[in-house]
């Protein structure tokens, strides 16, 4: 009486080929450790492990899904996870890039393709000042140079016509003014 190895699991969607780390022929007792195409994974409710015992394999198959993304890591500034979504983004979806205080991504989202972001990074870069908006007698914009300052630029206060700022400089870092705001007073109270 001889015994009978097994054949490797046949049509399991997206396997590799062979299906099983161990090659095309599994030997009695042995055990099949299943093996997914590039970009799949095994499927969460797939077994781990497969066993040959007289000719048939237990459990007889296994699944593979696509593979999540693993959020960019390494990146200077970027906050940890660097995805809003967390440290793995589903296959299909979308990963919202997150940096620390005072930096904006150059990418605002990453699609997870298969086990691949696309694009597979992106940089935090210093974040640019918004002119002041709102204060009383200031011309629009309010700063001599537009309406965005950039990154350790100076933004030259303007007033109305018959009006001085209070601070005739702010200077951007990192997203905020310093001093934070200015405010349009007559030139005859001017200090």
């Amino acid at each position: 009486c001889t015994v009978q190895d097994c054949a490797t699991p046949a049509d399991v969607a997206n396997s590799a080929d062979p299906p099983c780390s161990q090659g095309s022929n599994i030997h009695h007792l042995g055990v099949c450790t299943p093996v997914c195409a590039d970009g799949y994974v095994l499927a969460d409710t797939s077994p781990r492990s497969l066993t040959c015992a007289l000719g048939a394999l237990e459990p007889q198959g296994f699944q593979c899904a696509a593979a999540p993304c693993v959020s960019p890591v390494d990146i200077f500034y970027a906050d940890v996870p660097s995805c809003n979504e967390g440290s793995l983004v589903v296959h299909s979806s979308q990963c919202e890039t997150r940096c620390a205080t005072g930096y904006i991504p150059s990418v605002g989202t990453l699609t997870c393709s298969f086990g691949m972001l696309v694009p597979a990074l992106f940089e935090c870069l210093e974040a640019a000042c918004l002119a002041p908006n709102g204060t009383l007698h200031a011309v629009s914009p309010a700063c001599k140079e537009g309406s965005v300052i950039g990154h350790k630029s100076i933004c030259h206060a303007r007033c109305s016509f018959g009006y001085k700022p209070s601070a005739a400089e702010l200077f951007c870092v990192l997203g905020d003014f310093t001093p934070p705001f200015f405010n349009c007073t007559p030139l005859d109270q001017a200090v």
